[in-house]
């Protein structure tokens, strides 16, 4: 644990330093962030993961999560699973379960007089006694992922044909548990209206200044100033979640964007017509899931200035 935390202190200096030189040279586009982390942060979070790698709450993950929130401009209380969500990325524990047991592969086929052998056989023994060692984690990793027989038979015949196989499983695995959670939760009521794969949001793309595209992921991510959005966990009998600028309804994500008049020359100007004639949560949906480069330019556009304006009535 120590180790990991050491890890972790470093990592995030190396994200903090990224970050910095993008906003220097005002380069915001994901694709060179996703690269970078890969590249730089990523070896040095995951150091010597064949070794801890299955243990859980290890810190690692804090990471991921940081440079991924700091890179969307988002707060850290904003839902983990919307931020995997956004950047289309998975978990790098994931890497770390690949890594465990890929070096347990290479230790099951050294040769008996390596020291490594030896040391391993000990902690299988121990936790054929049941005593709990780093050979249990193992186990237990692979009966998860339902590969009991391969810890049975102590190998496989293609290390890298099964290695592929299981990172797929545990892919296909966070992939699942990441949809339940978003089908199922209240949290994500507008997410999953919109939000129907786990790619990369095209918006990301976009080379646009930072602080716009930054209003558009604060309302896809449910973060940003709006009632519905602060107020979402509170009783709503008690709280006043009346439109601040009309007073006509309730500030919700339909009525902020598709429906409030101080924002109708905003609205005309960014938004086409056929998303807010007939506005409901289906065509807010629509909206928020184009793949239109200008629209969503356009909408980033609208958000950001009606951010502005809202914030401006408010004071």
């Amino acid at each position: 644990k120590l180790t990991c935390d050491d890890l972790v202190s470093k990592a995030k200096k190396a994200v903090l330093s990224i970050l910095n030189k993008l906003y220097k040279f005002e380069d915001n586009t994901i694709a060179i962030f996703v690269k970078i982390f890969d590249a730089q942060v990523q070896p040095i979070a995951q150091y010597g993961a064949e070794v801890w790698g299955l243990q859980k709450n290890v810190g690692t993950e804090k990471v991921h999560l940081f440079a991924m929130k700091r890179f969307l401009g988002v707060g850290w209380r904003t839902p983990n699973d919307i931020v995997y969500g956004e950047f289309g990325r998975f978990p790098i524990y994931l890497n770390s379960y690949v890594k465990c047991i890929r070096y347990w592969l290479k230790l099951t086929r050294m040769e008996q007089s390596r020291l490594p052998f030896k040391a391993y056989k000990m902690l299988y023994k121990l936790d054929c006694n049941g005593r709990y060692t780093w050979a249990s984690n193992v186990r237990k990793c692979l009966s998860l992922y339902g590969f009991s027989h391969v810890w049975d038979n102590q190998g496989v015949g293609c290390v890298n044909n099964f290695l592929q196989c299981f990172k797929q499983r545990i892919i296909d695995c966070r992939w699942q548990e990441w949809d339940d959670h978003i089908q199922t939760s209240d949290r994500f009521a507008l997410y999953k209206t919109f939000k129907t794969s786990y790619i990369r949001e095209p918006y990301l793309l976009i080379n646009c200044n930072r602080f716009i595209k930054c209003a558009l992921t604060k309302f896809r991510c449910g973060v940003s100033d709006i009632k519905v959005h602060r107020h979402r966990y509170k009783n709503l009998n008690i709280v006043d979640m009346n439109c601040p600028l009309c007073n006509s309804a309730d500030e919700d994500e339909v009525h902020f964007v598709l429906c409030c008049p101080a924002f109708d020359d905003l609205r005309k100007q960014f938004i086409p017509l056929k998303y807010y004639r007939y506005p409901n949560l289906f065509r807010l949906g629509l909206l928020l899931a184009t793949q239109n480069e200008n629209i969503l330019r356009n909408l980033c556009v609208y958000l950001y200035k009606a951010f502005k304006r809202r914030s401006v009535v408010i004071l």
